[in-house]
């Protein structure tokens, strides 16, 4: 939901893969033999309608975060977050460089 309302109010740019969807609010009650449910109460929408269930946020600069950088400890999407970022601010020379 905060990745969906960052992207339409347009703070700043979404950099990383797709969210994964899941925004329905659930409550619960206890049953007379003790058991627990929980059911789906309310659901999240976008303004032109759509159901932000499993429809998550696309970020406006898709890059992946492989399992080789996870093993080199490497934030791919960090860097390229942060060379978009300086970017913006009219800094880095470097911040256009691909991921």
């Amino acid at each position: 939901i905060v990745s969906h309302a960052f992207k339409t109010l347009e703070r700043g740019h979404l950099v990383g893969q797709q969210t994964y969807g899941g925004v329905i609010s659930t409550g619960g009650t206890t049953l007379v033999d003790g058991t627990f449910v929980r059911l789906p109460f309310r659901g999240w929408f976008l303004l032109d309608g759509t159901n932000m269930e499993n429809n998550g946020a696309m970020p406006d600069i898709v890059v992946p975060q492989t399992p080789e950088d996870e093993s080199a400890d490497f934030d791919r999407q960090l860097k390229r977050a942060t060379e978009d970022l300086m970017l913006r601010l009219g800094g880095d020379d470097m911040a256009g460089a691909a991921p």
